[in-house]
């Protein structure tokens, strides 16, 4: 008799024998468990689908079906821990109870509790940078993330990821880096308010031929280099300083650097670009320049 739905299948060509699967081998293990649950499946595709949802992974299929038991005790432990201990002991535990205790929803365990496994990455660049005003953020989550693994890498050799977790991004610069901090550190509210007031006093020719064209390139991601030459007082250092507005309200990084001191003074987060950069300056040997120019000067008739 075929299966209901599937007239290519017959009922008797059903599985046989489905051989045990331990729970640390996550994936294998939920879609084990989907195969005793869903009739009639011709394609993985199927497993994974619920209710017309295509679910990312065998796990999360199961938790739409309610195979898998609640995380009340996980969150009941990891609460009590955030009154007594550390981040890192935090992060410790955590790092068990994903490994060895197959929670049926990690990521929720992770959203809940994150802020308590970040205190410390949080604390050391607060340390760190104390003129800067630094909260919570992506990036310091990152961190926690990264280090977390570590840990889930060293006591069972799984990557988060394997583990229903967010996967930590490895390439990005480290938040205890000061430089970048600094540049991420901007208020953004006082960003949008600085930009709310001064973009409607751009005039035609600022707006138009300069400010759009800017912000286009960098929109778009096109790049190149943009020469702006204009007498003093039109606008130059109001305009620059408008641009640098937009790009780190939108939490990316722009570098305002200048040549001397004077002109970086002007820019808001203005750096000489010796200083930023750090490009070799011997004051001894421009000096000797100067003096054989001037020498040779000297000798020339004009």
């Amino acid at each position: 008799m075929p299966e209901e739905g599937h007239p290519e299948i017959m009922k008797t060509n059903a599985i046989g024998r489905v051989y045990t699967v331990h729970p640390n081998n996550a994936e294998c293990f939920y879609l084990r468990m989907l195969l005793h649950e869903i009739r009639g499946p011709t394609n993985f595709t199927d497993l994974r689908t619920i209710d017309g949802y295509i679910c990312h992974t065998y796990r999360e299929a199961c938790q739409r079906l309610g195979l898998l038991e609640n995380d009340n005790h996980w969150e009941l432990t990891l609460q009590e821990a955030t009154l007594t201990a550390s981040a890192e002991q935090i992060r410790e535990l955590f790092a068990i109870i994903l490994t060895t205790c197959n929670p049926s929803n990690p990521k929720q365990l992770w959203d809940s509790f994150k802020r308590n496994m970040s205190d410390d990455i949080l604390y050391q660049i607060r340390q760190a940078n104390p003129e800067l005003t630094i909260e919570f953020n992506d990036d310091i989550f990152n961190e926690t993330l990264i280090r977390l693994e570590d840990k889930c890498l060293a006591i069972n050799n799984q990557t988060l990821v394997e583990i229903g977790m967010p996967a930590p991004q490895r390439n990005t610069f480290s938040v205890l880096n000061y430089e970048i901090t600094k540049e991420k550190s901007y208020n953004v509210n006082e960003l949008l308010e600085y930009i709310a007031h001064n973009k409607p006093l751009l005039n035609d020719n600022q707006k138009k031929k300069i400010y759009n064209v800017i912000m286009n390139r960098i929109n778009n991601n096109t790049g190149g280099i943009i020469y702006l030459d204009a007498p003093g007082g039109t606008g130059k250092t109001f305009l620059i300083n408008l641009i640098l507005a937009e790009i780190r309200a939108e939490k990316h990084i722009a570098l305002a650097l200048a040549s001397s001191g004077i002109a970086a003074t002007l820019m808001e987060g203005g750096r000489t670009a010796h200083s930023a950069l750090q490009l070799p300056l011997n004051i001894a040997e421009q000096q000797s320049r100067y003096v054989k120019s001037q020498e040779h000067l000297d000798g020339v008739n004009f």
